[in-house]
């Protein structure tokens, strides 16, 4: 099993931040591909949301540019756009 995706979430009625992880291996061939390009720049932007740094709406964009169907990145960056609303 490969785990190479991890974020921290705050959830509410917890007090601790539940870790996310997202597994690839039983993704189609093509998605996993697309998921290593940018895992790198995924891995980038999810340590900006975790500083509380919701710019990294346009790093999980880029993502998403290049994995469309990456349903990880697309959470996260409809989470980084919400709380740009705030």
């Amino acid at each position: 099993m490969r785990c190479v995706r991890q974020s921290a979430w705050e959830m509410t009625g917890n007090s601790e931040p539940i870790t996310i992880c997202g597994v690839f291996d039983a993704d189609p061939p093509e998605l996993k591909a697309s998921k290593l390009k940018v895992q790198l720049l995924f891995e980038q932007a999810i340590a900006q949301f975790n500083n509380r740094d919701y710019t990294a709406a346009s790093l999980l964009q880029a993502c998403l540019y290049k994995a469309s169907r990456d349903s990880i990145a697309q959470i996260c960056a409809d989470r980084c756009l919400y709380q740009n609303r705030q």
